[in-house]
């Protein structure tokens, strides 16, 4: 699966300080709601529409909702390029 590739990569990038804690829609069924509350992190990957590279490279939107973070119901939002390579996850912050 191309986003358990993508967080492998982005996870061995970042390092063991940072967590990675992602949100996912398409198969969480009944408990979709709650971890929509719940979650510290949303990733969010919008694939280029180039063809060939739709799976390796296109947009990450991250929205942090801790309150370890910040004030409770404030959100953080960040987004960043993507490129998997044989060597791992390039990103490229945006805002």
């Amino acid at each position: 699966m191309e986003l358990e590739r993508f967080l492998d990569a982005v996870s061995r990038e970042a390092g063991e300080e940072v967590d990675l804690v992602t949100l996912s829609h398409w198969d969480v069924g009944a408990v979709e709601a709650w971890l929509a509350e719940s979650a510290d992190c949303e990733i969010r990957l919008e694939p280029l529409r180039t063809g060939s590279a739709e799976d390796a490279q296109g947009m990450c939107q991250t929205t942090h909702r801790n309150s370890a973070w910040r004030a409770k119901g404030a959100a953080r939002r960040s987004r960043a390029g993507f490129a998997l390579t044989e060597l791992g996850a390039k990103l490229e912050r945006r805002r």
